[in-house]
């Protein structure tokens, strides 16, 4: 979709959130987006993905790891069964490397990343979730600059969980590069 790509001595970050902020219920997205799964799958391709414990044991186990990806896994907790097929550490890893989510890790790691890839659903689900809504990172507008953003498209399959579930979604992709 388009030719934007992070620094390669950097660090960049990709996820999709509903047009208030949300990113997840704390277990997984809510909603099905077929389109921005394969927006991801492509954007991330070969390279070094990073995530938080929850958003690894998010991932359906037919997907852990993701495949053909470096899968780090920022967590305290030793590793174990529970993180088969990923490395877990407590530290960013040397860069190039895409930061996947969750909440946590966004806000922590948005600061060193060079470009933002943001899927914008256009649905409001945070009064739907309450205290369960985990949000996206606010984006400073003093460091990034929003240098791309697709038109709306119509998802041909995509639908959220929660809410309103027959409707159809809407969505645009967002490229935010960091201003030097």
């Amino acid at each position: 979709m388009c030719e934007i790509v992070p620094d390669n001595n950097g660090y960049a970050a990709i996820w999709a959130q509903s047009a208030d902020g949300v990113i997840g219920d704390g277990h997984t997205m809510p909603w099905y987006l077929p389109e921005d799964l394969a927006h991801f799958k492509k954007t991330t391709g070969s390279d070094t993905v990073v995530m938080g414990r929850h958003t690894w044991q998010s991932l359906p186990e037919q997907f852990r790891p993701l495949p053909g990806r470096r899968n780090i896994v920022l967590s305290t907790r030793p590793a174990g069964t529970w993180s088969d097929g990923a490395e877990v550490t407590t530290t960013l890893p040397e860069a190039p490397a895409w930061i996947m989510g969750g909440g946590k890790v966004y806000d922590s790691t948005i600061n060193d990343c060079s470009l933002l890839v943001v899927t914008v659903i256009d649905a409001d689900i945070k009064n739907l979730l309450g205290d369960n809504a985990v949000m996206a990172p606010v984006i400073p507008d003093d460091r990034f600059e929003l240098v791309r953003e697709t038109d709306p498209v119509e998802s041909s399959r995509g639908h959220l969980l929660v809410g309103d579930t027959a409707a159809p979604l809407t969505f645009r992709i967002q490229w935010w590069k960091a201003e030097n």
